[in-house]
């Protein structure tokens, strides 16, 4: 699979607009800088989605993501994620031992309404790839499809995105750390 990013989170100052565009750390962008970002964003990844059917992208709090591929005018999906509830509900099929068990649920504790994988550890986290994201309903046969998201940090979510829709040829990331 052919893996593609536009933008380095280490240079010019790239960390700061990430988290501003997230609405993070109490940064925030001005909307016409927005505006202007999700543009230069936008043609930067029109070079990438010719022949491509489909957008696959997850859900996010932020609504940067869905900007950006919404103005491609290029059919798309987002795939949604699944409740903290019931991941928590198929820890058992997991294969955890009863010590990583209690760590498990302390840690989907701590995280609050909605699961986040990067709070597991990273050796812990290919177990929780397949639960992560709804199975979807969409027929995708015979589709070239493309999975975009704004930022990489351990691949967990392309890879729990693979789970959901294996017939992903193509990945572009907007930030990468």
């Amino acid at each position: 699979m052919e893996i593609l990013y536009l933008l380095n989170l280490e240079k010019d100052n790239n960390l700061n607009l990430y988290f501003s565009l997230k609405n993070k750390h109490n940064l925030s962008i001005k909307e016409k800088e927005k505006d202007e970002f999700i543009f230069k964003i936008r043609n930067e990844i029109k070079k990438h989605v010719k022949n491509i059917d489909l957008i696959i992208f997850p859900e996010s709090k932020s609504n940067f993501l869905k900007n950006v591929i919404g103005s491609l005018k290029i059919e798309h999906l987002e795939l949604k994620k699944n409740s903290k509830e019931f991941i928590q509900e198929r820890l058992v099929e997991m294969d955890f031992s009863k010590q990583e068990m209690k760590s498990q649920l302390i840690r989907l504790k701590k995280m609050g309404s909605t699961f986040q994988i990067h709070k597991i550890k990273s050796n812990q986290r290919k177990k929780y790839y397949p639960y992560l994201f709804k199975k979807t309903n969409a027929n995708l046969e015979n589709k070239k499809i493309i999975f975009i998201d704004d930022s990489i940090f351990s691949g967990s979510t392309l890879k729990s995105a693979k789970f959901t829709i294996n017939s992903i040829e193509k990945s572009l990331f907007i930030f990468k750390n």
